[in-house]
């Protein structure tokens, strides 16, 4: 089916006007006629011979022809090839990283559904048709993990309301992100638990204060994750469940039946604020350091300081309490991958009852009233805190290699109740250990390690009113003919510009 997608550039066709008007305009010269004598003419008044006709039609066609291609390029001719889906009874959705495992789980199910004429497709924004016999032998690798929410709200812009759709996915909790889409789909959507729903990590691992070994592992299951922390002796026989070794130097442990290893932190965090002008924010501040330093019995170095020149150059972590922007000398002092902490600086706004703290990804365990804050800059870093609005309080992005978090608000209690909560360390932790955004309780999950399941009651979308009455599915494949009228254009100038030069020859 031929469409245009910008018919209103058709008004560009008023251009043929131009060579009609040029062809048609053709005054033509008045002729002299020689004759013997001039005694019997008589005078009389001169007039122009003038005549309107078409001349050289052919060039006429070709310069229209032209005009009328370049016109229809303008509105992005394409050609739609429409499938209806009535051919079909309807769809088999599934992971295509997972066609082995799917089919293993609803073999009765899906086995029925092929017999009634329905199409396997993969469950992947194109939504590709796959042969299920070829797909069940070996799994892919796993591909990108686009969210489930996603993919539905793609589907459902894709087919009508009344084509049904029976997706087979897992239940896993790291597939379900953003928010919970309404949809028109004919859905019926059954999910399973992965065989690889158990995993074990070593999050991390460290020398403490009294240099023993700190190891934190972690194990995620369907209902959980749960952390375990083991204390160790170095110079004494470790245990039966880990082992440490030295690569190139660096000491390393792992599981003792697994060959996956991380590095041990050796490392001191060397901690400067700089609080010139706002020392009763560093106390809170300093009282946060101390509680968390116990309790994870990292090496932990802090100096607190008033003065610019103090600042050490060994410095891996500096506290900026301050509105003077940071000097990019005191940048080039610090650690070649030093996080620095600073204050925002701009205009102060004062804050309407019931406005809240919070972190941008997770939900607040506790309410945190917010009072003031530095109006909000247009930022290019990751929001990491927010108020209850999405608005940035706590931005994070690297900078020449070190870690910059800009703080739109203030560690004082005229500016909000942060120092007098309990989510006051935690949310910290983070920064001073330089972890990424706390998903439990000592460190950050990453999706490939999250085995936690989501409820069926939570993952189904909502169900919205129909406004597709559409009793079939129908699928466009689109070509688009630029192409071809550019070929045609050409082709036509070519031969437009040979009659041309023939003519003038003559």
């Amino acid at each position: 089916m031929f469409q245009l997608l910008q018919p209103i550039a058709l008004m560009a066709l008023a251009g043929i006007i131009i060579p009609l008007v040029i062809h048609l305009w053709n005054i033509k010269q008045g002729k002299t006629l020689k004759i013997g004598s001039i005694a019997l003419l008589k005078e009389n008044a001169r007039q122009p011979a003038r005549s309107l006709q078409i001349t050289d039609v052919l060039l006429l066609i070709l310069r229209s022809l032209l005009l009328v291609l370049l016109a229809f390029m303008l509105t992005k001719p394409v050609w739609e090839n429409a499938t209806r889906a009535n051919k079909t009874a309807g769809w088999i959705l599934m992971e295509k990283e997972r066609v082995s495992q799917t089919y293993d789980a609803f073999k009765t199910t899906i086995d029925s559904l092929l017999q009634n004429g329905y199409e396997p497709h993969a469950f992947q924004p194109d939504f590709p048709a796959i042969q299920l016999e070829d797909s069940t032998t070996s799994d892919q690798a796993e591909s990108d993990h686009i969210s489930y929410w996603s993919l539905l709200t793609a589907l459902d812009s894709k087919i009508s309301s009344q084509f049904p759709v029976y997706l087979f996915t897992t239940n896993s909790l790291t597939r379900f992100e953003g928010s919970k889409p309404h949809l028109t789909l004919n859905l019926h959507w059954e999910t399973f638990t992965p065989a690889d729903s158990v995993s074990h990590w070593i999050a991390s691992a460290y020398f403490t204060a009294t240099d023993s070994l700190r190891v934190i592992s972690a194990g995620s299951q369907p209902t959980g994750t749960a952390y375990s922390v083991s204390d160790l002796i170095p110079l004494e026989n470790i245990n039966n469940k880990f082992r440490l070794s030295f690569r190139q130097g660096t000491p390393v442990i792992g599981f003792a039946n697994d060959s996956t290893n991380i590095p041990v932190d050796t490392t001191s965090n060397n901690i400067t604020i700089y609080a010139s002008e706002n020392r009763q924010d560093a106390t809170y501040l300093v009282a946060a350091i101390h509680t968390l330093q116990p309790f994870t019995k990292r090496r932990i170095a802090l100096n607190m300081t008033r003065n610019i020149n103090q600042i050490p150059n060994a410095c891996s972590l500096l506290f900026w309490l301050s509105e003077v922007p940071l000097p990019d000398s005191i940048k080039g002092k610090l650690q070649a991958e030093a996080t620095i902490f600073q204050y925002k600086s701009g205009k102060t706004e004062n804050l309407a009852a019931g406005t809240l703290l919070q972190p941008a990804t997770l939900f607040a365990n506790e309410k945190i009233p917010l009072y003031r804050r530095i109006q909000p800059k247009s930022d290019t870093g990751a929001i990491v805190w927010t108020d209850g609005y999405g608005n940035p309080l706590l931005t994070k992005e690297i900078i020449d290699q070190k870690t910059v978090y800009g703080f739109y608000s203030r560690f004082d209690p005229e500016w909000n109740n942060l120092v007098w909560s309990e989510q006051f360390v935690p949310w910290l932790m983070p920064i001073i250990l330089h972890l990424e955004p706390d998903y439990g309780k000592f460190g950050f999950i990453t999706k490939m390690e999250d085995r936690r399941t989501i409820a069926v009651a939570q993952m189904q979308p909502a169900r919205s009113q129909s406004v597709n009455n559409q009793s079939v599915k129908i699928t466009t494949a689109s070509t688009d003919l630029n192409p071809i009228l550019w070929v045609m254009a050409f082709i036509l100038f070519v031969t437009e510009r040979i009659l041309s030069g023939k003519k003038k020859k003559v």
